[in-house]
């Protein structure tokens, strides 16, 4: 018979190694947690609460001069903000 799961509360800080840990380490969500004993949800929740840890862009400046250059001077931008919701900003 298996073990039960015991809970183990831990820091912001833990979670942050743990997070960093997990996104060098290259391995899938499933197994990363299989391999270190945690819960996959779990991790989602602390991926939530303190920030993933993969790099992704957290601002792109439009200046005037990009935009003045579009051969049609008209763009579109959507940004996704989660939960469905969803800001739709266009040029025409």
């Amino acid at each position: 018979m298996s073990e039960p799961r015991r809970y183990v509360r831990r820091s912001p800080q833990q979670w942050r190694q743990i997070l960093d840990e997990f996104a060098a380490s290259g391995l899938d969500r499933s197994t990363f947690c299989r391999e270190r004993g945690l819960v996959r949800e779990t991790l989602r929740q602390a991926e939530r609460r303190l920030g993933s840890t993969e790099e992704q862009p957290s601002f792109v400046e439009l200046s005037p001069d990009l935009v003045n250059d579009l051969p049609e001077r008209r763009w579109e931008i959507e940004l996704e903000f989660g939960d469905g919701l969803v800001l739709r900003l266009a040029r025409r």
